[in-house]
């Protein structure tokens, strides 16, 4: 264990929160700059780290190469952290001189008159924060990088700030950074715009778990104005890595607020923001049996749907007076408009005007609607959807199409969505993250093929035998004859788009980007 190490194990779990700050393994800095350093003899060359912390990344390079303090150059916003990556490396090296360790903000220095030479790699583990943890003065410093490109992850500030420094240049840049970067909206955003600078992405590896006690998934990207005569993903050889980092074309999908298809829109389900006080558990319903069953309504969320639970809520559009003066109800409206008024967001407080109903209605006045759940286990090969009765109420936990049918219902059912979804989908940890405006908006349907609507029927009929068993869990243990029906119904998909049955994932997601653009 090195000084840094040491200084790292004791700091103040609060700065690390706020900064945004991770500590990087020597296991995960040999995955990040072992590909980019590549044996090669590097006595000519600088070392740079925009975001260096205690200074490790520069330590395991100094250790890992015959190189000198001098060739290692490091920026740290943290003043004694600064301090600690100086002492650390200089102590290690038994040198006679500190390297060259800056304190101040990376994101507002110059570095073009700070590191010089014919020869830079830049390296390092920029802080993860995302846009609703950002600090008044981290935002300001994204928005001045970015200058309206949109909400984008701390970090990626440093991805555009080396992709200046290197314009023009040989210079390669590693970094770790949180996987988010390369996922959902990030890419549209982030990736678009680097590609269009002329960056390349020459290694990576894919989303893994930061360390066992963090629930941080995270990445490793190298790259440069050049492309490298090999590319590699997880060590595996391959053409071309995009911003999704899998072996497809750089094409970047962008949020859209309308279907590209001729479809129903899929719109958010219902926001209550009521504390609570518009939702009942059901060992509560009983406070409630004399109520009129119209004003008592089954309310779904991701979390029931999939797991078949019970809860209902008060829905109490067009109720007349004397419902909301039924003591039960009038105490839960009371509660309700408190909570409110007492938000720091004014839309929140506005809503306390209406404090029966919800925040956010848009739920469907009749007939089914489609229901697919916002966050679901990445572990599924299929995520489960489903139809709904307009009766029963949705939250904001779901997505919802209203006047859907069994063809919509059997094309979002199929490994072509699932796959599509996969790759565009934002994630929650290895949870996916089901977007209207990433992933339904800019998929590309098929023509309509009848034979979709029989095959959808089969998955319906199929689930009603095991109609005792949650979704949740006939989806994570598939029964054979749901696979059958799910496989079958995927054949009949890959038919209407004219793609051969045994197509591969990659052929079969470069068709549908080079269809969507």
């Amino acid at each position: 264990m090195n000084f840094g190490d040491i200084y790292e194990s004791i700091l103040n779990p609060e700065t690390r929160h706020s900064g945004g700050i991770h500590f990087t393994s020597s296991e995960v800095i040999h995955r990040t700059i072992d590909p980019l350093l590549d044996s090669q003899n590097l006595s000519d060359a600088i070392f740079f780290d925009p975001a260096c912390g205690s200074g490790n990344f520069l330590l395991e390079i100094f250790r890992s190469h015959k190189i000198s303090v001098d060739q290692l150059i490091g920026i740290e916003l943290n003043d004694f952290s600064a301090c600690v990556a100086r002492v650390s490396i200089f102590l290690e090296s038994h040198s006679k001189r500190f390297p060259r360790i800056i304190h101040g903000n990376s994101l507002r220095l110059d570095w073009k008159k700070i590191v010089r030479g014919n020869r830079i790699y830049i390296v390092g583990n920029p802080p993860f924060l995302g846009y609703s943890l950002q600090t008044p003065d981290q935002k300001l410093d994204v928005r001045r990088i970015f200058e309206g490109w949109g909400k984008l992850d701390y970090a990626a500030c440093w991805f555009k700030l080396a992709s200046d420094f290197m314009h023009g240049k040989n210079f390669e840049t590693a970094f770790v950074v949180t996987s988010s970067i390369c996922q959902g909206e990030s890419v549209g955003i982030l990736w678009k715009k680097l590609f269009e600078l002329g960056i390349k992405i020459n290694f990576a590896n894919r989303s893994f778990k930061w360390d066992l006690s963090a629930s941080v998934h995270c990445v490793i990207i190298g790259f440069a104005m050049f492309d490298r005569a090999q590319k590699f993903i997880d060590g595996v050889e391959v053409q071309n890595i995009n911003g999704y980092l899998r072996d497809l074309p750089s094409i970047c999908i962008e949020s859209r607020s309308e279907p590209r298809s001729d479809v129903p829109k899929m719109i958010l389900g219902n926001l209550p923001r009521d504390g609570g006080n518009l939702i009942i558990e059901p060992e509560d319903l009983s406070q409630f049996e004399n109520v009129p069953h119209k004003y008592i309504r089954r309310f779904i969320g991701a979390e029931e749907f999939l797991k078949n639970r019970d809860r209902y809520c008060l829905w109490l559009v067009d109720a007349p007076q004397e419902i909301l003066e039924i003591p039960v109800i009038k105490s839960r409206i009371d509660s309700c408009r408190e909570f409110r008024l007492s938000s720091k967001r004014s839309m929140t407080r506005s809503a306390a005007k209406i404090p029966h109903l919800f925040a956010e209605i848009r739920q469907p006045s009749g007939g089914n609607y489609i229901i697919v759940p916002a966050t679901t286990s990445g572990e599924r090969k299929y995520v489960p959807i489903d139809f709904i009765s307009s009766e029963v109420i949705c939250s904001d936990a779901v997505l919802m199409i209203p006047n859907a049918n069994l063809w919509i219902f059997g094309i979002l059912s199929s490994i072509v969505h699932m796959e599509w979804m996969r790759l565009a989908a934002g994630y929650l940890g290895s949870s996916y993250r089901y977007s209207a405006v990433l992933v339904y908006n800019n998929f590309p349907f098929p023509k309509f093929d009848p034979r979709i609507e029989s095959t959808a029927q089969k998955i319906l009929d199929t689930r009603k035998k095991f109609r005792g068993i949650s979704l949740a869990k006939l989806y994570d243990e598939m029964p054979s004859e749901l696979q059958t029906a799910h496989e079958e119904n995927d054949r009949s998909v890959l038919d209407s788009y004219g793609f051969p049955q045994k197509i591969s994932i990659d052929e079969m997601l470069t068709k549908l980007l080079q269809m969507s653009r």
